[in-house]
This record gives structure tokens, C-alpha cells and sequence, in this order.
């Protein structure tokens, strides 16, 4: 079954959850237990946003800055 973005991104903050309970344990953990890519993962707790959610807000300002 084909998962979706906003699938992937539940899971991707279910499992921060996870790991702000229990930060010893590692990420590669974290990430197979939620089905989640690591670097994924890792970049989210590493303070990088997700590209989905920034990528709108660039994109307009990139538009506006052509007109």
C-alpha cells in the first residue's frame, strides 16, 4: 500500500515524541519501529524543517520577488 506524505509526517512526529521520552535511545531504532527513513528522522531532530512544509512559503516569496 502506497503511503502518503501526510502519513510518513505523522509517524515522523510520533516518533520525535518517542524519542524526546527516551533519548538514549537511537535513532535507527526510533526509525524502524515508526517505518520512517533515518535521515528523515535524524535531520527533524537535528532542528532541519521538513521541505514539505517550507517549500510553499520560498516559493512564494521567490514569485513575489520576480513582479
Amino acid at each position: 500500500m502506497p503511503q502518503t506524505y501526510s502519513d510518513q509526517e505523522d509517524r515522523i512526529l510520533q516518533a520525535i515524541s518517542a524519542w524526546q521520552d527516551h533519548p538514549a535511545q537511537p535513532i535507527s531504532q526510533i526509525a524502524r519501529d515508526f517505518d520512517v527513513p533515518y535521515w528523515s528522522l535524524y535531520r527533524r531532530l537535528h532542528s532541519v524543517p521538513s521541505y514539505y512544509l517550507t517549500y510553499p512559503a520560498i516559493r512564494g516569496l521567490w514569485n513575489s520577488s520576480k513582479a
